[in-house]
């Protein structure tokens, strides 16, 4: 059994400037959730279950209050979450570009300008930037708050 190539990627700013890190940051902190046994953000909670960084969802749902305060804390360590994947992906990009990580590598598709992640899809994931790239682009208010995302120019 072999492995497959993985790629992720992401439309940034055509122009060659860096996304906006500090629109990045400022739409995480603008994220609100109504959050239940089923809300579905991607592998995010599952990764961060697995990490022990989520609390326990209350036995009782009904308990109004207690929901809310777990909501507070999932919220909050998603935020989290997002702000660390930015701060990577921030590094990975390198300022000056051609400080960028090897992680990364720049490709122009259809005229447009990507950062590209890639690896092998046995083991460990491929890098963090690849993991960024995945996790943020689950939060698509967030992709287009940095410019970076495939719908809308910024």
């Amino acid at each position: 059994m072999g492995s497959s190539m993985l790629l992720a990627f992401v439309q940034v700013p055509d122009d060659g400037s860096p996304p906006d890190w500090q629109a990045g940051h400022a739409a995480v902190e603008a994220l609100s959730f109504t959050i239940d046994r089923s809300t579905d953000f991607g592998e995010m909670l599952e990764t961060l279950e697995d990490e022990d960084t989520l609390p326990a969802i209350p036995g009782d749902e009904d308990d109004t209050e207690a929901m809310r305060a777990w909501e507070a804390e999932v919220t909050a360590a998603i935020q989290r979450r997002l702000h660390t994947r930015i701060d990577e992906l921030r590094e990975a990009h390198g300022e000056p570009i051609e400080r960028m990580s090897r992680e990364l590598s720049v490709t122009y598709l259809f005229g447009h300008r990507l950062l590209v992640a890639d690896g092998r899809s046995w083991g460990d994931p491929p890098s963090e930037a690849f993991e960024a790239i995945n996790e943020l682009a689950d939060f698509p208010q967030v992709m287009h708050a940095m410019g970076c995302d495939l719908d809308e120019p910024r």
